[in-house]
């Protein structure tokens, strides 16, 4: 670099740092002259009817509503300040109140003020203020259903029609929310049994003359009694529960005993055609023993074939079907249900008696399956059924050991076809050889009218 341009680079070094030392104007405005005073006073607000500031975040309350102003006591402090409260019902649906803020900490300590300033006096006036937060509350349907009864009260009070009373009414019957109907339902009953004010009820005719004057009140009147007309009596609601019992249907007008539980009734008319007794009288005929894996048909069959009772005889093969089918179900089911076993096998299990199979489970069971109401249902028409077969007088042993059951549960479901159970009397158990031991497992079921059923058990009071 040659020595001109070493001085050229010093000057403009020179010249940069002069610029830079250049002091630059100030930004502070100066005032000229002495500023007005202005007076600060501080006034005392009135703690019922000073200033109050309400916010209404998020809210557009009209400027028309007028707020009632309420006031109760802060706890136990009587030197602490009331507390606030303004509420509105001036809009149709929506309700405001504006309470004082609760809040906790710093935001405590924050107090808010409202100033007036007089330019001419050059004084300013401020007091402190109560600071409330507005809220909005839709009105509820049954708030308004009051509301507008206590209004159609005070009308009739003073003489005024009742036409548009009973057309809302109607309105909200038709058109009205579920509470809103309860609602009117509720006032409308409230008010049936008009009163006077000393609190004497009024006699009839003035009862009458009362509900006539209101149509709504005419209508829940009349409807209560077409209610109370077509209400169910004790006998038909009893008639309900006994019909969806497990149990054949009994005809409890009978005059005699064998008309109780005909054989067209408990079996069937078409069912007691398919019975075949054939064999067992050609077998009696040739002289040959019937054999039966049934107690109850042993000890009976040989006796019927003797005396040639016919209608017996198919009620006793009818019994022996639906013996081997409860002797074929498997245990499993829900609550004491059973199940059936393969086509198949249940075929097998019946042997001769596979015959009936199909209509035997049309009648007591439920697909493959059979409920404790199926099961029970069965064991209840072969009680009836070994009534048909004893002339109305039976001993329980035998069938109990056929079903597998115990003396008091064998009871139990003879009780339910209106049957009495009681020990075998000393005469029969001596006709039968039978010891005091032996005969206690032996109870006799007989057939009386009028029936008496089983009755349900009472709960145990807690």
């Amino acid at each position: 670099m040659s020595e001109k341009e070493k001085k050229r680079d010093k000057k403009r070094k020179r010249q940069a740092e002069a610029s830079d030392h250049v002091s630059t104007p100030s930004k502070t405005r100066v005032v000229d002259g002495n500023p007005s005073m202005i007076h600060v006073q501080h006034l005392q607000a009135d703690p019922k009817r000073g200033p109050l500031i309400a916010s209404a975040s998020g809210l557009a309350v009209p400027k028309t509503i007028k707020f009632k102003a309420f006031s109760r006591p802060r706890g136990e402090n009587a030197k602490a300040p009331e507390e606030l409260l303004l509420h509105s019902s001036d809009h149709p649906k929506i309700d405001y109140t504006a309470r004082e803020n609760q809040d906790v900490g710093a935001e405590a300590l924050l107090k808010h003020y409202v100033g007036v300033f007089d330019p001419i006096k050059k004084q300013l006036q401020v007091v402190e203020a109560r600071k409330l937060t507005v809220r909005s509350t839709l009105r509820s349907e049954e708030q308004e259903a009051r509301e507008k009864h206590a209004e159609e009260v005070d009308r009739v009070a003073s003489g005024t029609n009742e036409t548009m009373r009973s057309k809302r009414f109607d309105l909200g019957m038709t058109f009205g929310t579920k509470k809103a109907k309860k609602a009117i339902n509720a006032l409308t009953e409230n008010a049936i049994a008009p009163q006077q004010a000393g609190g004497e009820d009024l006699d009839q005719e003035e009862v009458r003359k009362a509900i006539k004057a209101d149509p709504a009140q005419a209508a829940i009147m009349e409807s209560m009694a077409a209610a109370a007309a077509s209400a169910p009596t004790q006998a038909s609601l009893q008639a309900e529960v006994d019909e969806g019992k497990p149990r054949p249907k009994a005809n409890e007008q009978a005059e005699h005993p064998k008309d109780v539980y005909p054989i067209s009734t408990i079996i069937g008319v078409e069912t007691i055609k398919e019975v075949k007794v054939r064999p067992w009288v050609e077998a009696h005929e040739a002289g040959k023993a019937i054999e039966s894996s049934s107690r109850f048909v042993a000890f009976r069959v040989e006796n019927l074939l003797q005396n040639d009772d016919i209608p017996k005889l198919k009620v006793l093969r009818y019994m022996l079907v639906l013996i081997k089918f409860y002797q074929a179900l498997v245990a499993g089911g829900k609550n004491g249900g059973r199940k059936l076993p393969l086509r198949d096998k249940l075929a097998n299990a019946m042997g001769e008696e596979a015959f009936l199979l199909e209509t035997v489970k049309r009648r007591f069971t439920d697909g493959p399956t059979m409920s404790k109401w199926h099961v029970d249902n069965l064991i209840t028409h072969l009680c009836a059924l070994s009534l048909i077969v004893d002339n109305f007088t039976t001993d329980t042993h035998d069938l109990r050991e056929d079903l597998g059951l115990t003396p008091s549960i064998i009871a139990t479901y003879y009780h339910e076809i209106g049957v009495k159970v009681t020990p075998m009397p000393e005469g029969e158990r001596n006709k039968q050889r039978l010891s005091k031991a032996e005969a206690s497992m032996h109870r006799m079921a007989k057939l009386t009218l009028p029936l008496e059923f089983a009755k349900p058990k009472a709960g145990k009071r807690r």
